[in-house]
């Protein structure tokens, strides 16, 4: 997930976003990869984790680094922003299929040229939900799942199939 973030070497500061932080995982591999001029914000709508996530940005593992938690839901307070990099951990399949495609959009309009996104899914998560849901929740899914392979498609998004993770799971990357 934050490959792209280590493989860049850009001097100048880079603004980096991580949305569904949740108990931190992938902040701990962002923190080491920032430089001191670069900038972390962090959403994470759980109240309860979005406070663990704070008290641990004060702590001495990410002392002296610009970071920013956001408990509130994204995109909430983006309006204004932009960023080299992006990481998002939302679980779309349990959203409505118009909040997708607000995120989704939203990282389009946020992203700077060149900039990049990553999200993962959870491989067939979708499909076998599908075989088990009642109407209304098979076109909530179906809509889902024409949102996301419509926004790869237009934006030219990779999938890497990664087996290790449990389960396994796609982990798509989109360059702005």
């Amino acid at each position: 997930m934050t490959d792209p973030l280590a493989r860049d070497s850009r001097a100048a500061s880079r603004m980096i976003l991580e949305v569904g932080a949740g108990t931190g995982v992938i902040t701990e591999e962002i923190v080491p990869l920032m430089s001191p001029r670069d900038r972390l914000v962090v959403y994470e709508l759980s109240e309860r984790l979005g406070e663990r996530l704070k008290y641990r940005a004060k702590g001495p593992e990410w002392s002296g680094r610009d970071i920013e938690i956001r408990v509130k839901p994204f995109p909430e307070g983006t309006e204004d922003e932009h960023y080299n990099f992006a990481v998002c951990s939302l679980p779309f399949n349990n959203f409505p299929a118009y909040m997708v495609h607000i995120c989704l959009k939203t990282f389009s309009k946020i992203l700077t040229p060149g900039g990049v996104l990553t999200f993962y899914e959870y491989c067939h998560l979708r499909n076998l939900r599908l075989q088990f849901a009642n109407r209304k929740e098979f076109i909530r899914l179906r809509r889902i799942d024409r949102t996301v392979k419509s926004f790869l498609k237009t934006h030219h998004g990779q999938c890497r199939h990664v087996l290790i993770n449990v389960p396994p799971a796609w982990v798509y990357t989109i360059r702005f």
